[in-house]
């Protein structure tokens, strides 16, 4: 399990026949498959897993929801929970809902759709239906847009999730920011009648799914600087797309300022991550050393620690979601061995219910201190520091003992697997830091010595480590 408290499991929804014709047809999949398998043929492609036909499994995945329902007990049995995508704007283009609801999407006449005629399709009845678009970017054309400002599909959504919500934990709401009625309007108002609803669909949905259903967790995929606004309509959590961008080009200041300058209220509800399977993968954009860096970042900051298929096994090929299979690869056995002392480390209960701090680091005149990251967790008398030179070139810096916050000689080196010595400049009595290039420290408090009958200090082996075996809470 290595400390793991959710899975989520991406594409269990039936496939939409239209969407996977579509990907076959398409030159990018096609170039695609070439390049990543080499020979492939059309059993590798299910179509796109957020053009969804229907909100049931997949004949491929499970035989109906009641099957979904006892993966998650059994994940339940092992102390982890079952999360589910929802994809709230759009669907396939193909969906019954087209044929038996067309009021549920927007949909305009063969005219007025002439002055963007990539963003629609001919549907029934002599009218044009849009594809789902983020307004940045082309439109999907395997998906038809949803029209959040028609009552009845706000309804429909909020059933189809409260009947979901049975037999799951949660939900990851895709691209969940762009059901915002301000977001909506501004991409939409050309198309879709008024009045707009002033009500905000999400304080709805979820409030009505959590009192249908319990404690349902609420993620959100939010981009654009809205993640605060959707947490405070009632999502648990909202990726981190902010610090994520910074960890992969921006120096340590950055980092630091942008884990310095949140709101403590919002702090743990972020979800932080260096890879998912919209982004290359960690290990083909930059180096080895930098990529571990971002890892320990992502992994020891308050939040949730979110951790994609092959990630920690170094995989550097993106296969595109379309793709029902990943291309082989080796294992990069440096890699493997780093996650596996960095989860043993983030399991510990001081890193899910201890205190968070950032304390400050105090400079030498070559102002190398400026590339040293440092926090610490406290939960009773278990203490963590995590130290990380954030750049290429060796860093110095000093640090308070009292920040520091544990006996420099019980300082227990996790990834070098030893006690680590931790200098105490004799000048100013603070803890003297020396770190190579992407150097990491993960310092956790353990005692190397032992008291004797006699009241003298003998060398031991013996130590107490908690092990959080299951949990409520992020991992």
């Amino acid at each position: 399990m290595r400390g793991f408290d959710y899975v989520w499991l991406m594409g269990i929804w039936q496939r939409s026949p239209a969407a996977r014709g579509s990907a076959l047809a398409s030159a990018w999949i096609q170039e695609a498959g070439k390049k990543i398998f080499g020979t492939w043929n059309e059993t590798d492609v299910a179509g796109s897993p957020y053009a969804v036909y229907d909100y049931i499994p997949d004949p491929a995945i499970a035989h109906d929801m009641e099957e979904v329902g006892r993966v998650r007990s059994i994940l339940n049995r092992f102390g982890m929970k079952l999360i589910l995508d929802f994809v709230p704007n759009h669907l396939a283009m193909d969906h019954p809902w087209t044929a038996s609801f067309p009021e549920f999407f927007v949909r305009v006449s063969s005219d007025k759709a002439a002055a963007h005629p990539e963003w629609f399709f001919a549907g029934r009845g002599g009218f044009q239906f849009a594809h789902g678009r983020d307004p940045y970017f082309p439109s999907w054309n395997d998906t038809v847009q949803l029209n959040i400002f028609n009552s009845g599909t706000r309804k429909a959504l909020i059933s189809e999730m409260s009947r979901i919500a049975r037999f799951c934990d949660g939900f990851r709401c895709d691209m969940a920011m762009l059901l915002l009625n301000e977001i909506f309007s501004e991409t939409w108002r050309e198309y879709v009648e008024k009045p707009f609803i002033e009500k905000e669909f999400w304080p709805e949905a979820i409030s009505n799914v959590k009192d249908a259903c319990g404690d349902t967790l609420f993620i959100a995929e939010v981009y654009w600087g809205r993640e605060t606004q959707l947490q405070q309509m009632g999502f648990d959590y909202t990726y981190d797309k902010v610090l994520y961008d910074k960890l992969l080009s921006a120096p340590a200041s950055d980092v630091s300022a942008q884990l310095k300058n949140r709101e403590q209220s919002s702090r743990s509800k972020f979800v932080h991550f260096i890879e998912n399977h919209d982004e290359k993968r960690i290990a083909a954009l930059i180096d080895k050393p930098r990529a571990m860096a971002c890892a320990a970042i992502a992994a020891t900051v308050p939040g949730m620690r979110f951790i994609h298929d092959g990630q920690m096994e170094g995989k550097q090929i993106h296969v595109p979601v379309q793709f029902v299979r990943e291309a082989d690869e080796e294992r990069d056995r440096d890699i493997c061995s780093f996650y596996e002392k960095l989860l043993g480390f983030v399991n510990s209960p001081v890193l899910h219910g201890g205190i968070w701090k950032m304390p400050e680091i105090e400079g030498l005149p070559d102002n190398s201190w400026k590339h040293l990251l440092v926090w610490t967790w406290t939960l009773g008398l278990q203490r963590c520091c995590i130290i990380i030179n954030f750049s290429e070139h060796t860093a110095r810096g000093y640090l308070d003992q009292t920040d520091f916050g544990m006996d420099p000689e019980e300082a227990y080196d996790v990834l070098a697997g030893g006690f680590r010595e931790i200098p105490v400049d004799k000048k100013n009595g603070k803890i003297s830091l020396a770190l190579g290039a992407w150097e990491i420290l993960l310092l956790e408090s353990r005692k190397s010595r032992l008291l004797s009958g006699d009241g003298k200090l003998r060398s031991g082996n013996l130590e107490l480590k908690v092990k959080r075996v299951s949990s409520d809470r992020t991992g």
